[in-house]
């Protein structure tokens, strides 16, 4: 047998013991559908593989206005992508569905004929949408309607440059707490005013064609601002691929190391850059040169006043609120956390837009004591939540008229987003509409139930420190969600 196939049987083993409950002695004293709900969820909560967890609940009947369990419902947890429940709410109730992200686009200069004598500044808005994803795939897709409006304006030929105004955003454009390593990673982009594919580079890699030489790499977009060091070495069918992508920490030095074998197919990563408005005034040109823009790029100066030229809107909030909750985009919450404090404080750094949030969410009745966050996406493990503080959040939003936005942007149970895989062939698949949240010994999921009998029920399952394989507290959490389901099914209550 060789290595492959001892590694196969081995990771099967150890996921069928994830998803394996405990045996253990249990004692059924219930007279309710009440009862039978908190009888199977004190069972489960007795699993000894779970002894050495931190785990919070809160379930509640919003249709009825009971709680239905509730445990450790005021200590306080590690929130990871919980957090981005409080960032998305917040932004919705204090921007609006109406809202969209701002990008100004001025000249300094004087046009004679189709030429500008002078340059082009853009004054970055913190828009995250800079990207293929909400234009066909393309990246630098958004700069051709630019082209389109600049020849409007009887411009093709600009002699100086294109200037960035990144000024919307202050301060640092990491949060507290990341840790260094998970920088290179695409869920620790910078912010920043300016800000291009969510300011990352996407190298595409698969094997040479024979052994012994480099594996081939493909850069998406294209920019002469990223080094790209190739180490790595196309290695025979039957090796072990031992690939590695990382970026030097403070500079835009990609190295590609390890052996990839001819028996792995194209890869694909996203990894983060050092200079998000550099790069992302490098996409711009780069773009507008694809559309016919002429950019000499000679030194001038321009007149000293610049005047507005045309300004370009993002897709609406509930388009952006999706993207942060059904895929858990870090990048995008931060950009809109930055946002709120610039908003509502003048100043779009980090703890601007915390104060914001955390300002909003004692004004709906939680406690300063049940929410600490230093970021907008629970990246940072400095953030802390109780499960009272989520459950009052989605009780509150829950009554509102921006409710169907909210709820349509958390993913579904085996149907889309990072529940896409979960509760498959189960009675809460296609009912749960909930958020994850994941970070090394912590794994969460808060939101919404829908039953078969039209009832809604909101739930919170916090589990901190636990030492067992994350799938078992998957299953943990589904299992909680199929009681929930059933009970409400079976209840006449």
């Amino acid at each position: 047998m060789n290595r492959l196939s001892t590694r196969f049987i081995l990771l099967i083993t150890i996921l069928s013991f994830a998803c394996t409950p405990a045996h253990y002695t249990r004692v059924n004293t219930s007279t309710s559908p009440l009862m039978d709900i908190i009888d199977e969820i004190d069972y489960m909560l007795q699993d000894p593989n779970l002894q050495n967890a931190q785990i919070g609940l809160f379930i509640e009947s919003i249709s009825d206005h009971e709680i239905i369990y509730k445990k450790n419902e005021y200590k306080l947890f590690i929130p990871a992508s919980n957090l981005k429940l409080f960032t998305a709410a917040a932004a919705l109730s204090l921007l609006g569905e109406n809202f969209q992200f701002k990008t100004e686009i001025f000249i300094n200069g004087k046009i004679y004929g189709d030429t500008l004598f002078g340059n082009i500044i853009i004054k970055g808005g913190g828009d995250p949408t800079f990207s293929g994803r909400f234009h066909n795939g393309d990246m630098v897709g958004c700069f051709s309607d630019w082209a389109d409006s600049l020849r409007e304006k009887g411009i093709s030929v600009i002699t100086g440059g294109i200037i960035g105004d990144d000024s919307f955003f202050t301060g640092p454009a990491l949060a507290e707490g990341w840790d260094w390593d998970d920088l290179p990673s695409w869920y620790a982009a910078k912010t920043g005013a300016l800000s291009l594919n969510d300011n990352c580079i996407d190298i595409t890699l698969s094997p040479a064609d024979s052994s012994g030489i480099p594996a081939k790499i493909n850069v998406d977009p294209m920019t002469e601002r990223i080094l790209i060091i190739n180490n790595s070495i196309t290695v025979p069918e039957d090796t072990l691929s031992t690939l590695n992508i990382t970026r030097i920490i403070g500079k835009d030095e990609i190295i590609i190391s390890g052996k990839f074998s001819l028996s792995e197919s194209t890869i694909r990563r996203s990894i983060t850059v050092s200079d998000p408005t550099a790069y992302f005034l490098n996409g711009a040109k780069t773009g507008l040169e694809n559309n016919g823009i002429k950019i000499m790029q000679q030194d001038i100066s321009g007149d000293k006043d610049a005047s507005s030229l045309f300004v370009y809107h993002s897709p609406k909030l509930p388009e952006i609120i999706k993207v942060i909750n059904k895929k858990s985009h870090n990048f995008y919450a931060e950009q809109l956390l930055k946002t709120l404090g610039a908003h509502f404080y003048g100043e779009g750094s980090f703890k601007a837009g915390c104060k914001a949030v955390s300002r909003w969410a004692a004004s709906i009745g939680i406690d300063d004591d049940d929410l600490i966050m230093v970021d907008g996406s629970g990246l940072s493990r400095k953030n802390y939540i109780s499960p009272k503080a989520v459950a009052r959040l989605l009780e509150y939003i829950s009554n509102q008229k921006l409710f169907l936005h909210y709820y349509n942007s958390l993913p579904i149970s085996a149907t889309d987003g990072t529940l896409k895989y979960r509760m498959i062939g189960s009675t809460a698949a296609n009912h749960v509409h909930a958020k994850t949240g994941y970070m090394s010994h912590v794994r969460n999921l808060s939101g919404y139930l829908r039953a078969e009998n039209g009832k809604l029920y909101l739930f919170v399952i916090l589990v901190n420190n636990y030492s067992v394989p994350t799938p078992y507290i998957n299953n943990f959490q589904d299992r909680i969600c199929s009681l929930l389901y059933n009970y409400s099914t079976n209840s006449t209550q």
